[in-house]
């Protein structure tokens, strides 16, 4: 499917008749069924999500490809888990690591190609587990099984993070001159006939143009990117494009001012030029959305109110569904309130947002859970794979909201215990008892850098 876009608009003999049919057996018999394949590990997920993201692409599908980011989202930081770029599959083995690892790579250049940096997340964190894999195949260690060369994603990396963003990149440079022309592998590889030197010394370019959503009435803080070319460079609008109102374009490529336009998606057109003249031109895709509403709720007071079901929940419950067993009040979210070793909990109250804005939630709870603020599903984590609960990743997977300052509907749902159930061989041997107790609810504010946890004194009932 990764390919099939180019041969659509490039091969004169493409029939659009046979592509309506290909695509209708696509959608009934491979697509919903792997739309519901939650429940496994490691690099099932990635090459699953892979091909949800090649599959919006090939048909235009802008939902689709959100549900694609979504996963991204999760997946990456879950098999790049550690900064110093191991992968959590290297403790299966190397064969699994480096496949799981160039479906994230095939979802950076989709991206890429689609105007969104993927590449970067975690601060280039798919950039370290280039280099640690690739060092450790070159090293010819047997601390990990099957350590094997697959040709399946060093070109494509190091095309991006040397050759466009000028990055040394020495172990996986080495994988290359060793091993020379990628072949195919599977559903992974030809990554010297796809990219090679493709972007080397490429003039300047414009990159990551498809923004994150912005939110009207708040200030916009987006700042375009270039690559390739000579510095310094300048930027101004394109030729017969206007701004969203309210905005402006520095020539340092920062966009000022408060947003004023009604919500909506906006395109226009962006210009760089460097200092030997050089120009590149791109239409940007700016959504902007509506904040949430905050309420206006008297007679609140400080904590939240929970209701405990004798059974973990086989599915999200929902905010408003009977739940029958203990009720009662606590000061925050806690486990503390049932004594039980499996259960599920649910919290509800009002949370209390300082500001206009972007919120960026992490949970961190040893089991299932969905978060819900107003009417909005912000996270719904009621899959299989309990690696996106383990430390090192729960705070690296954040979720996005926009809200009006002042008091919101607030739900979390979590299980407790059996979190067992889900390991098998040979993922035991990671320390998946540090999540037991686990329940936090972090964010970081619109004037915020750095995620914390949300204060006790944020939360608040309503007499029911």
């Amino acid at each position: 499917m990764g390919k099939c876009k180019l041969l659509k608009y490039t091969y004169p003999k493409w029939d659009p008749k046979l592509e309506k049919r290909f695509m209708a057996g696509w959608d009934k018999e491979f697509l919903s069924v792997v739309r519901k394949r939650d429940n496994h590990q490691g690099n099932w997920m990635t090459a699953i999500s892979a091909a949800f993201m090649s599959t919006a692409i090939f048909k235009n599908d802008n939902a689709l490809l959100s549900l694609s980011l979504e996963r991204f989202n999760v997946y990456m930081p879950v098999n790049a888990i550690y900064e110093s770029g191991q992968s959590i599959e290297v403790s299966r083995d190397l064969n699994h690591a480096q496949v799981g690892i160039a479906s994230l790579i095939q979802m950076s250049e989709y991206g890429w190609n689609q105007g969104v940096d993927l590449y970067s997340k975690l601060d280039n964190r798919l950039a370290a587990t280039l280099e640690f894999t690739a060092k450790e195949i070159l090293s010819g260690t047997d601390k990990w099984r099957d350590n094997e060369y697959k040709p399946v994603m060093y070109e494509m990396g190091y095309n991006h993070y040397h050759n466009r963003m000028g990055m040394e990149m020495p172990y996986t440079k080495q994988i290359i001159d060793k091993h020379g022309v990628e072949n195919i592998y599977q559903c992974w590889g030809l990554g010297t006939f796809l990219k090679g030197k493709i972007d080397e010394n490429k003039p300047v370019t414009i990159y990551g143009w498809r923004f994150d959503p912005v939110y009207r009435g708040v200030a916009c803080n987006i700042k375009m990117k270039s690559y390739g070319g000579q510095t310094p460079v300048k930027w101004s609008l394109g030729s017969s494009t206007k701004l969203p109102s309210g905005l402006s374009l520095q020539s340092n490529g920062s966009f000022k001012g408060k947003i004023t336009a009604s919500a909506g998606i906006y395109k226009f057109k962006v210009k760089v030029t460097d200092r030997n003249g050089i120009v590149d031109e791109q239409q940007c895709i700016m959504e902007i959305k509506e904040l949430k509403n905050s309420k206006n709720v008297r007679g609140t007071k400080p904590g939240l109110r929970y209701e405990i079901s004798a059974k973990p929940f086989s599915k999200d419950p929902g905010v408003e569904s009977e739940i029958d067993g203990k009720k009662g009040y606590a000061d925050n979210l806690t486990f503390d309130v049932a004594k039980t070793k499996e259960y599920g909990l649910r919290f509800s109250g009002y949370i209390e947002v300082p500001e206009d804005g972007k919120y960026v939630f992490f949970v961190g709870a040893e089991n299932q859970h969905c978060l819900y603020i107003g009417d909005t599903l912000v996270k719904n984590e009621w899959m299989g794979d309990p690696r996106a609960r383990l430390k090192p990743v729960w705070q690296n997977i954040g979720y996005e909201i926009g809200l009006e300052a002042g008091k919101h509907p607030f739900c979390l749902i979590v299980n407790n215990g059996n979190y067992k159930r889900h390991f098998r061989k040979p993922w035991d041997k990671w320390d998946f008892g540090s999540m037991r107790g686990v329940l936090q609810l972090n964010w970081i504010t619109p004037s915020g850098q750095k995620q914390k946890p949300v204060s006790t004194s944020a939360y608040s009932t309503a007499p029911k």
